[in-house]
């Protein structure tokens, strides 16, 4: 350095080292970001630093002197904000801000400046000016007044294209991050693995996976997209970060389904050029069906896949279900009957729909539709969609909570076309007639299977027995699974019985007519009806359903189109009777119950063209439903515990079936010949309406029926049987018009009714008015008085009862016997319905009738039988130490003039009863004691009083108190030891015995007891020895004289308590004993 060095100016002083002017400088008006003077930035840069040959450089000789100044060059330029070095930017003692640069809006403002010295940062001070200009700053910058001194400037350069940094300046990077072609953004769920009690757990998670991305210092961009809409994003997140700060969390607005998508981009810092986004597919969240549409014939099932896409948040810590149940609602266009008796068209397993393993949530997972049977042949294909909606877990999982699921669209062809007229018939005496038309006579007795399928447990039996000419069918048993239905009628018994009852029973169960007709129905379609006829005797039809080809066995054949089959099957079934009552009642063969449930929904009104939904399901295996154009009345299944019932209901028939019974013999009675007989069966027949419109249908076909008519004439030689083939005949010809709606869509001419109409008002009225009305628009007018919906009951005439239940004997052991059931004809229901009850006391010997007979209102059950409940109170008062049973006279009336004949009912207990009811006498049984109105066998004690027992070889109506022998034993009041007032020492009291039934052997006891002789003729006068003092201890006792104790002789009464008696002390017992020969006398 020339003519100074850093060494010289080590010692020059300081304080006049620099003498700096204050000149303030001319600004002018204008703008200074407009009008500025440049510096040039090359040795003004804080990084530039003197070399030790170069000269230091002084602002005192500015170019332009005091005015505003910037830095030259593309970069920033502003003066430096740090205390510099000495000798940098070119001058031994650089200048330095003081402060921050201003913003935009702020204008011109003042700084302190501060010049870097020996001795630190802040050696001079002076002031300058500076204005933010945007992209550059300008100073005012004053002249130095001395040297060496430079006001010091920091400056970068800007990035050049494809770099950047934080500032947009230099030190600069690579601006674009280089991602590989192969990355790719993917949406992937997720859960936590979570405790029962850990409720934020339970929430679904997706990230926005960076598939082939490995970078670990890049900056990134995420977006969340739902439904096509923009809902959540992140920016700048680090790579070590990423997966933590950009998961998109469940939310509670959010429902499936749903589609996300996600993108990113990365960037290297966070005001860098991006990459290009990465978008990903759509994510489709919620459960996917992989067969939504599918194809069926009735009768046939498809099974119908699912598969979530998203996991479910179960429970890890303990060992719980993860189930979300889907219920079903059901709609199809497949309908148009209005009165129907059973569900829509198609139904699903599982409880009321389908249940969803949410642990096996990314794994298929199936349900099984069944096409059910319509009950008629109409559309070629009918659609019909299910629908399946979750159940309500707001409080659990309630992403998951009523969820709809879409539609799962099934379209079911139609096969009822090819069973529409197929049906097995069992009547009169009896004659069968099965599905492939094959015809055949059983005299067989006993207990037979009609129909039996061969995959499912649905099952008819029958049970027949002696009657008239031959043998009838006088039960049915219809069976599906354990649910079973029965109309039991032999032996004049009446027994109605459903068992299996449940909310999931199987068998649609109705009738018609107070129950003399009954419909059936089973869950594959197959339809029942039987009706109890005229002859007291069943017509049992059965209707084929699509389910039943080539699926069934028993007397009504196997249903297969050749009846060439049905001999064997039926040679087969004719020597199976598979026993008494028991085989009768008991479950279908197979399996006990059907391995799923079906579920579906019924609508109340069926009408074409709707779609009514409801929310309740009914979960059943039912397979089909059934239209009537009858208005049929509903059995419900309703289960009653026989302990909760009011009167002994009989559960079980009496079984009166002997197993392999020969077949009767059936022997014609007549000279009538087949030819002849048929023709008068069709002559009859035609003189019905319902007959000659009926067999106009195509599928009504009469040969099989007129030939049993004729069978039956030929056999009885009367017609009295022609009525009942002619309700087969209609049987048949209303079931097809519940099946063909072709009948529906034609009008009959001359009318604007449908020929279904026309020929069902006909077709309707029952027996044809059993000959007692005439019937009118399908319904009977009846003859004057004569009711009921067939005219079959006579007002005229009382009711004809023939039983009670259990035949009138009651068992208080297993009922309150406060009703019973009464079974016979001719009742009617009506208000005028009721029963006649004479309150009675049955004993052993006699009965006590109460005159004041009671008529109380009747329930009518069925035209078979009625109920009759009992007083509860009673005015009845038994004698003292009789069996004093309760029971009733009972009779029916129809109108309150006449009466049937009385019935006798007793309401005994089995334990210590035995009664003979018709004798109206009643015993009790050996070992036994009946007292205060209850049962007791032999050695059972008093409640609450262990001293108390029943012993019945001591008394067998009064306990019987346990014997305390007495201590002591004198005789008081004679002229001798040996004669005297019995007095006797119990519980330290001396007392005596009252004469009341004294006599020799109570006498020789008390002998016996003081040592002296115990011969006969001890016993003395009353008042022999006058009355003593103290209790009377004993009365009434009833000695055999071999007692040792007279406490241990039974009192005559049987009351046995110590000082109970009804005497006074003139009546006190005394005796006189002989002395024993060559014994020693004892004084008591």
């Amino acid at each position: 350095m020339e003519g100074l060095s850093l060494t010289t100016l080590g010692l020059v002083t300081l304080s006049v080292l620099l003498s700096l002017s204050s000149a303030a400088g001319a600004t002018g008006q204008s703008d200074p970001c407009r009008s500025y003077k440049t510096l040039q930035h090359d040795k003004r840069v804080y990084t530039y630093v003197l070399s030790e040959t170069e000269q230091a450089e002084c602002d005192h000789y500015l170019p332009d002197g005091n005015d505003w100044y910037r830095l030259d060059g593309t970069g920033t330029g502003d003066l430096y904000s740090h205390c510099p070095q000495i000798s940098a930017c070119g001058t031994l003692f650089p200048i330095w801000m003081n402060g921050s640069i201003p913003t935009p809006s702020e204008g011109i403002v003042s700084r302190t400046a501060f010049q870097r010295g020996i001795i630190g940062c802040f050696e001079t001070q002076l002031q300058v000016r500076v204005k933010n200009c945007g992209n550059f700053r300008v100073y005012f910058l004053n002249k130095l007044s001395g040297c060496p001194g430079k006001y010091c400037f920091d400056y970068a350069e800007k990035c050049p294209p494809g770099q950047t940094s934080p500032t947009g300046y230099q030190p600069c990077t690579l601006s674009i991050p280089q991602m590989s072609a192969s990355v790719k953004a993917e949406v992937r769920p997720w859960v936590k693995s979570h405790k029962l009690t850990d409720v934020s757990g339970r929430k679904l998670y997706f990230n926005c996976t960076r598939l082939h991305d490995t970078a670990t210092t890049y900056l990134y961009d995420v977006d969340w997209y739902i439904d096509n809409r923009l809902r959540k994003s992140h920016r700048n997140i680090p790579s070590s970060q990423y997966y933590l700060k950009t998961a998109l969390i469940q939310e509670a607005s959010w429902r499936l389904p749903m589609t996300l998508k996600c993108s990113f981009k990365a960037k290297t810092t966070p005001t860098g050029t991006p990459s290009k986004t990465f978008t990903s597919a759509d994510f489709f969240a919620g459960i996917k069906i992989n067969n939504p549409v599918n194809t069926i014939p009735e009768g046939s099932s498809v099974s119908v896949t699912f598969t979530s896409t998203i996991p479910v948040p179960c429970v890890n810590d303990v060992p719980v279900d993860c189930i979300i149940n889907f219920e079903t609602t059901i709609s199809s266009t497949n309908v148009t009957c209005t009165s129907v008796s059973g569900p829509t068209s198609v139904n699903v397993p599982g409880v009321c729909g389908f249940s969803f393993d949410g642990r096996r949530w990314n794994s298929p997972q199936s349900m099984r539709i069944m096409a059910i049977t319509n009950g008629q042949n109409w559309n070629p294909t009918a659609p019909a969609i299910l629908r399946l909606e979750s159940s309500d877990y707001n409080r659990i999982l309630p992403l998951w909570s009523h969820y709809r699921l879409p539609d799962i669209q099934t379209h079911v062809t139609d096969r009822n076309r090819n069973v529409v007229s197929k049906q097995c018939t069992a009547h009169t005496d009896v004659h069968i007639n099965t599905f492939d038309r094959r015809s055949y006579d059983t005299s067989a007795v006993g207990v037979y299977t009609l129909y039996r399928h061969l995959q499912k447990p649905l099952s008819v039996m029958t049970k027949t027995e002696r009657c008239y000419y031959g043998t009838c069918s006088c039960a049915i048993a219809i069976h599906a699974g354990k649910d079973m239905f029965m109309v039991y009628a032999c032996a004049n018994q009446w027994i109605v019985k459903r068992d299996g009852c449940n909310p999931n029973s199987y068998l649609e169960v109705s009738l018609l007519n107070s129950g003399r007709t009954y419909q059936v129905v089973m869950p594959t379609g197959t339809k029942v009806e039987f009706s109890y006829t005229s002859l007291n005797r069943f017509n049992i039809q059965i209707f084929a359903s699509p389910a039943d080809m080539g699926n069934t066995e028993g007397l009504c054949g196997n249903f297969n189109g050749r009846w060439q089959d049905d001999t064997a099957l039926a040679t087969r079934f004719l020597h199976s009777n598979v026993g008494g009552s028991a085989a009768f009642i008991q479950a279908a063969p197979g399996v006990a119950d059907p391995p799923a449930y079906l579920c579906l929904c019924a609508r109340n009104n069926r009408i074409p063209g709707t779609a009514a939904f409801v929310n309740n399901v009914t979960c059943d295996w039912r397979e089909s439903f059934h239209c009537s154009n009858i208005q049929w009345t509903a059995k419900p299944c309703v289960s009653r515990h026989r302990r909760d019932l009011h009167l002994m209901e009989e559960h079980e028939p009496t079984d009166d079936v002997v197993v392999d019974v020969p077949p009767v013999k059936r022997v014609a009675r007549s000279t009538w010949t087949t030819a002849s007989a048929r023709a008068k069966c069709l002559e009859i027949f035609r003189q019905f309406r319902s007959f000659n419109n009926c067999v106009e249908l195509p599928d009504v076909t009469i040969d099989l029926v007129l030939d049993d008519c004729a069978a039956d004439v030929v056999l009885t030689g009367t017609t009295d049987w022609v009525p009942i083939a002619l309700e087969l005949i209609k049987g048949q010809c209303i079931n097809v018009l519940d099946v063909d709606t072709e009948v529906w869509e034609k009008k009959q001419p001359g009318t604007t009714m449908s020929v279904g109409d026309a020929i069902l008002q006909e077709a309707k009225c029952p027996n044809e008015c059993s000959g007692n009305g005439y019937c009118v628009k399908g319904v009977c007018t009846c003859n004057s008085g004569f009711v009921e919906d067939d005219c079959a009951v006579n007002l005229n005439v009382p009711p004809r009862v023939t039983r009670l239940s259990r035949d009138g004997l009651c068992d208080v052991a297993n009922s309150t016997c406060l009703a019973t059931y009464v079974y016979g004809d001719n009742f009617y229901n009506s208000t005028g319905l009721k029963c006649r009850i004479t309150e009675i006391l049955v004993s052993e010997k006699t009965v006590q009738v109460n005159a004041r007979a009671v008529d109380v209102a009747a329930e009518f059950e069925n035209f078979k039988q009625v109920k009759c409940a009992f007083p509860v109170a009673t005015n009845m008062v038994g004698t003292l130490f009789t069996l004093g049973l309760h029971g009733y006279h009972v009779s029916v009336t129809n109108n309150g003039r006449s009466y049937s004949s009385n019935f006798t009912f007793v309401a005994h207990d089995s334990r210590c009863h035995q009664c003979n009811v018709p004798a109206e006498t009643c015993t009790l049984k050996t070992g036994t004691c009946y007292i205060d109105g209850a049962c007791y066998t032999a050695g059972m004690e008093k409640q609450g009083d262990p001293k108390k027992h029943c012993k019945p070889d001591v008394n067998t109506f009064t306990w019987t108190q346990e014997t305390e022998l007495i201590s002591g034993i004198r005789l008081s009041g004679g002229l001798s030891p040996l004669e005297g007032r019995v007095e006797i020492l119990h519980d330290n009291q001396w007392g005596t015995i009252c004469d009341d039934t004294w006599d020799d052997n109570a006498a020789r006891v008390v002998c016996r007891m003081l040592g002296y002789d115990d011969s006969p003729g001890k016993s003395t006068p009353i008042k022999a020895f006058g009355g003593g003092s103290g209790p009377i201890w004993i009365d009434d006792p009833s000695c055999n004289g071999t007692e040792s104790n007279i406490a241990i002789c039974p009192r005559y009464y049987g009351v046995i308590y110590w000082g109970s008696h009804n005497c006074l002390h003139d009546e006190d017992a005394g005796v006189r004993c002989s002395p024993r020969a060559g014994g020693t006398n004892i004084i008591g």
